[in-house]
């Protein structure tokens, strides 16, 4: 039985992510309730940093980042003030259950 291993030198495969050590990168936002119980911005009011390297939203993220695999997606809002509550359905919910109400 043969084992081959292949490898690829350090300097030419593009950086593993790295484990967020802080918190992921989130909002401060204001938004509207609905009955689907999604709730959706309608205003972002400040932008809490995660600070780390690994997050290309980050200050501390390296520009330019070559073949970058870091994180690219923010977290859950840190704080939804609820400023309207509507009864019916989101826009996104509304076409598929308005269909199967009738």
């Amino acid at each position: 039985m043969c084992c081959l291993e292949t490898s690829v030198p350090p300097s030419l495969s593009p950086p593993l992510p790295r484990p967020l050590s802080h918190p992921p990168l989130a909002f401060h936002s204001e938004g509207t309730k609905y009955g689907c119980g999604h709730y959706i911005i309608t205003k972002k009011l400040r932008k809490l940093d995660c600070e780390s390297q690994w997050c290309i939203h980050s200050y501390r993220h390296r520009n330019p980042c070559h073949g970058c695999a870091c994180e690219r997606y923010f977290g859950p809002d840190a704080n939804e003030t609820i400023t309207a509550v509507r009864p019916e359905f989101c826009p996104e919910c509304y076409p598929f259950y308005n269909k199967r109400r009738r």
